[in-house]
Parts: structure tokens; C-alpha cells; sequence
């Protein structure tokens, strides 16, 4: 029992630089080049209901983006256009939210696949993506769980992995060359 319990703490204070796993209510945290910041709220009214918004350093104004009834957690990539939200679930259960900023201000672009006893986290940052990693929270999670996501920050480009290479996969259609195209327009 000792041993869960001090997992557990460690869970919920793991910190990096421009992350946190529990980011407290009332609290905040900053983005790497200090223009926006991350905060939650939490309902004093005990139904537990948590929130997490998003604003510009010194702005008076905020946007939700999302709602929980347990806690978030989150973390900025290194140039501070995408951030990572951690939807704490519940025990042993977390899904990550990306949001990435846009000209229209900052829109969700992925949502992990969630899975029972399963904690979605940061792999790596690419140039044009994140990678997630899937961990299992306890000993009866999913099985059918990715390991790993891609998401890139296009996007038009697909997030699936290709086809394992045991699987046949259907030849893609032919589509008319373009210089058919032109001859049907004359």
C-alpha cells in the first residue's frame, strides 16, 4: 500500500520545465516565451467540477478549454504554439488534449483514444508534431492500446500508422489523368 501511495504522489508532482502533471487551482503556468498562461479553477461547491483556461500574459479576458470533474494538468512545446492539456480523469486515467494556436486563437486538434487504467503523456516534440505515449495506470489496463501517436500540427496529414505489413491493404483508386481533365472542358 505504501508503495501505490507514494507512485501516486509521484504522479501527481511530476514537473518539468514547461509542464506540470496537477496544476493546482488558482495556480498557473506560464508558456516558454512568457506570452501566455494556462489556469484552473475549481468548484468550491464540492461536485468537483474543474476547469482549465487559456489567456494572453496581462490580458483580462480568458477562454475555457476544456471542463473535468477532477483535475489538469499541462505542458507547453519549446515554442510556445502547442500545449498539452492532461485531462485527469480519474485514478490511473488521463487523456491528453493538444491544442495549437491559429490565427483564430487556440483550437483542439487531438484527443487520445483514452483506454481503461491507461495515462496519455508527452514522447516527443518534432518539428512538425508531438508524439504521445501511452502508459498503463494499473494492472488491469487496456491491452488494445496504441503505445504511441503521432499528431502532427497539419491537419491534413493523417494521424494513423500505416498498415502492419501482415495486412492487405486495397489499391487505391485510379483517377483520370489531367490531361482528360482538359479534353472533357473543350
Amino acid at each position: 500500500m505504501k508503495t501505490i501511495l507514494l507512485l501516486l504522489l509521484g504522479f501527481i508532482s511530476w514537473q518539468s520545465a514547461s509542464g506540470v502533471d496537477f496544476l493546482e487551482s488558482g495556480t498557473s503556468l506560464a508558456s516558454p516565451d512568457s506570452r501566455w498562461k494556462v489556469s484552473t479553477e475549481k468548484e468550491d461547491s464540492g461536485d468537483f467540477t474543474s476547469r482549465i483556461f487559456i489567456a494572453a500574459q496581462g490580458a483580462n479576458g480568458r477562454t475555457l478549454l476544456a471542463e473535468n470533474g477532477r483535475h489538469f494538468g499541462a505542458e507547453w512545446s519549446p515554442d510556445s504554439k502547442t500545449l498539452l492539456v492532461y485531462d485527469n480523469l480519474g485514478s490511473g486515467q488521463s487523456d491528453t488534449i493538444v491544442f495549437r494556436q491559429t490565427e483564430k486563437g487556440w483550437k483542439q486538434i487531438y484527443r487520445t483514444p483514452g483506454g481503461f487504467h491507461i495515462i496519455w503523456r508527452l514522447d516527443k516534440w518534432l518539428p512538425d508534431a508531438v508524439r504521445l505515449r501511452s502508459h498503463s495506470g494499473g494492472s488491469s489496463a487496456d491491452k488494445d492500446v496504441p503505445s504511441t501517436v503521432l499528431v502532427p500540427f497539419d491537419a491534413s496529414k493523417s494521424r494513423q500508422a500505416p498498415a502492419p505489413a501482415n495486412k492487405q491493404v486495397a489499391p487505391a483508386t485510379k483517377r483520370p489523368s489531367s490531361k482528360s481533365k482538359r479534353s472533357d472542358a473543350h
